[in-house]
Parts: structure tokens; C-alpha cells; sequence
């Protein structure tokens, strides 16, 4: 059974974002190709290895993939702009840069990130709607899942979908599975922002997938 530190090739793709057309506009997403490299594996490596040993492949589009590693990598360079940011007033600014830029970049990267928050929004991945009667008592058995939630537990902890059902009561099963999957790539889509209208690609553990941006 392969885990989270063993080494996988990265035939993967980032995002890299792009000045905008019309300068009031935020900067738009474009897919950049990874290759010729080796990465540690995350949960995405493993879905998709798991998705292949049943016959099939990953549901989720390489710019959805992509999204999701922009975001946990956005994520720990802003916590970790923090702490150089405060060793760089801590030493006067001295070393590796100014305070000032530390900070200009940690408030970059929280701009960001509150606009691709903004995007998840509140919504719901999975809605409790039955309750089982214990005692002639309503007990609910399982706990919704925000969409925040799932993007945050997949994204940012490497937690597995079976993992993340179990943990809020929820039988691991293919339907609810599919359901979460879906809702993540729903999620995924609504962080990336708007961006060329694409074809639907699936990627498959230690293939090159083709980008949906390439003509």
C-alpha cells in the first residue's frame, strides 16, 4: 500500500495565474505542465491509484487537481510569510529581505485566499436528511459536510474522502463517494474562477494528462 511520503513521478499540472486583459479584472488561472520530476505523494496520487486498481480513473479534471495543490500551497507560504515576517523585524529587517516585502507578500497571498474562500462559499458537500429514533428520540447519526470543510480536509490535511466520511458519521460507500467527489470538483471549479470553457479530462496515476488548455 503506497502512502503520502513515498515518491511518485509528477506528471501533473500547477496553476500559474496571468495579468487580466482589462486591468479592473483579477488575474486569470492558466494550467502550467510539471514534468521531468519526481514529488511526494498527496491524497490526490492516492486517489488515483486507487481509482486505477479498480479499473478506472480519477474524477477529477487536471485544472481541478491543479487548484487544489495552488491553494494548500498558497495556504503554507501564507502561514509561513507570517513567521518570516516577524523574524525579519525581529533582526530589523536585516538577512534575506525587508520587513516591509515579507509583509506586502503575506498580504498578497491573503488577498488571495479570501478570494478563492470567497468562491468555495457556504454551501453544503453533504446534507444530513434522516434521523434514527433511539428511545423515541430524533438522534442524528451524521453530520453535514460543508463544502468548506471538504475542500479544507482534502486540500490542506491530505484526508482521504472514506476518512473524511467516517469521521462525520457516513458509510464510506461508492455512492457516497461519488457524491463527495463530485461536489469537490464543484468546489474546485468555483476557486478557479472564470476561465476558457475546457474539455473534461480525467488523470490517471503516472500518465501525462492532457491539458484542456491545448488546442
Amino acid at each position: 500500500m503506497m502512502d503520502a511520503r513515498q515518491l511518485v513521478p509528477d506528471a501533473d499540472y500547477e496553476i500559474e495565474y496571468v495579468a487580466a486583459k482589462d486591468p479592473r479584472q483579477p488575474p486569470e488561472p492558466k494550467l502550467k505542465p510539471i514534468a521531468g520530476r519526481m514529488k511526494v505523494a498527496d491524497v490526490f496520487d492516492l486517489m488515483a491509484l486507487q481509482a486505477g486498481r479498480r479499473g478506472g480513473a480519477l474524477a477529477l479534471t487536471p485544472t481541478q487537481i491543479a487548484m487544489a495543490r495552488t491553494y494548500s500551497a498558497l495556504v503554507e507560504r501564507h502561514e509561513a510569510g507570517g513567521i518570516k515576517c516577524s523574524s525579519a523585524e525581529a533582526g530589523g529587517g536585516g538577512g534575506g529581505g525587508s520587513a516591509d516585502s515579507f509583509t506586502q507578500a503575506r498580504l498578497d497571498a491573503s488577498r488571495e485566499l479570501d478570494r478563492i474562500r470567497a468562491r468555495i462559499g457556504d454551501g453544503v458537500a453533504l446534507e444530513v436528511r434522516r434521523r434514527r429514533k433511539v428511545d423515541d428520540k430524533a438522534v442524528t447519526v451524521k453530520s453535514q459536510i460543508t463544502d468548506r470543510k471538504l475542500v479544507d480536509a482534502v486540500c490542506l490535511a491530505d484526508q482521504s474522502l472514506a476518512s473524511l466520511l467516517r469521521s462525520h458519521g457516513w458509510s464510506p460507500d461508492a455512492t457516497t463517494r461519488g457524491s463527495l467527489i463530485k461536489a469537490l470538483g464543484a468546489a474546485l471549479d468555483r476557486m478557479t474562477g472564470p476561465t476558457a470553457r475546457h474539455r473534461h479530462a480525467t488523470l490517471r496515476c503516472g500518465v501525462v494528462a492532457r491539458s484542456p488548455f491545448a488546442k
